[in-house]
């Protein structure tokens, strides 16, 4: 069974079956099809189990039908991904076709839009931007690096403490 770190201190890091993490902070499962959400059950027993090839057509498979959606019905479970990956610690391993198809466009959305956490999260995603310069390219250039993305998440939401932290970890250092 496939395991996810969570910190619940400071110092403790506790390991939880990603079942019972999922319910601790849900995605939005609602906002997917029944056959999407099928296939990212399969997608996620194979990210436990498989070769790197299965785990690739299974997130593709997924990805294809999750596409024949509007953008509405899935962008809110995409973003809660992004969520629960860089604000609860979720060891879910966002592998490139799944940031590109899925969860940067719900957050390039969401930043586009100032919804509060999408600029926090595409901060906490830093890493899939500097390999990726088509999306780096879509956001505001004075944006586009983690720094610049922690301050429009302030910008989008003032009260945003998270944020606040994190930026003034990054700078502190």
């Amino acid at each position: 069974m496939a395991q996810a770190c969570v910190r619940s201190s400071a110092y403790q890091r506790t390991e939880l079956p990603i079942s019972q993490l999922m319910r601790r902070y849900p995605p939005s499962v609602a906002m997917l099809t029944d056959l999407q959400r099928k296939l990212w059950e399969a997608y996620e027993a194979a990210e436990g189990r498989a070769p790197r090839a299965e785990k690739l057509r299974a997130l593709n498979e997924f990805l294809d039908a999750l596409v024949t959606s509007p953008p509405t019905e899935w962008f809110p479970w995409a973003r809660s991904i992004a969520e629960q990956v860089v604000d609860h610690g979720l060891n879910l391993v966002v592998r490139r076709p799944l940031f590109e198809r899925a969860v940067f466009p719900a957050l390039l959305a969401g930043y586009q839009g100032r919804l509060p956490g999408c600029a926090r999260w595409l901060a906490g995603l830093a890493d899939h931007l500097l390999r990726n310069p088509q999306c780096r390219e879509q956001l505001q250039p004075e944006d586009a690096t983690e720094l610049g993305l922690l301050w429009a998440a302030i910008r989008h939401d003032p009260a945003d403490r998270r944020s606040r932290l994190r930026l003034i970890d990054k700078v502190s250092r």
